[in-house]
């Protein structure tokens, strides 16, 4: 768990970091425009479409980002793998599972073993990893 809110303060900071910073060419409607239900004015719109650009964020199958959504425990682990370069050993790491209640085809088992094997995350201790959960903090 002390893993866990190690990356997810990583994972803020970097947001933050990103939110703040200049780019040669301010964020427009092609950079929002990666999710349908970001249209420029949100106060997180420059943050969203600076992430998409770096594929960290990718958003949902509808083209949404999802901004009043609850991040989930397995969104997270595909975030992190992001942020840090694994998404090649995440590629690599799908189709099995540590954790009994994630399926071999669980869209994020690669990145759940990634981050895993990192040590960046861990399950509940019960041989679960809960990937639907909201994480909390």
């Amino acid at each position: 768990m002390k893993t866990f809110r190690k990356a997810l303060a990583i994972l803020l900071c970097f947001a933050m970091a990103v939110s703040v910073m200049s780019f040669t060419s301010p964020v427009g409607a092609e950079e929002t425009s990666a999710f349908s239900d970001v249209k420029g004015s949100e106060y997180y719109a420059e943050s969203a479409g600076t992430l998409a650009k770096l594929g960290i964020l990718t958003g949902y199958k509808d083209g949404t980002f999802g901004a009043e959504r609850s991040v989930t425990r397995a969104e997270m682990a595909a975030v992190i793998c992001r942020m840090i370069d694994k998404e090649s050993e995440a590629k690599k790491a799908e189709g099995t599972t540590d954790f009994d209640d994630v399926a071999k085809n669980h869209w994020a088992s690669g990145y759940i073993n990634t981050a895993s094997a990192e040590g960046i995350i861990n399950g509940d201790g019960n041989g679960k990893f809960r990937p639907e959960d909201e994480v909390k903090y």
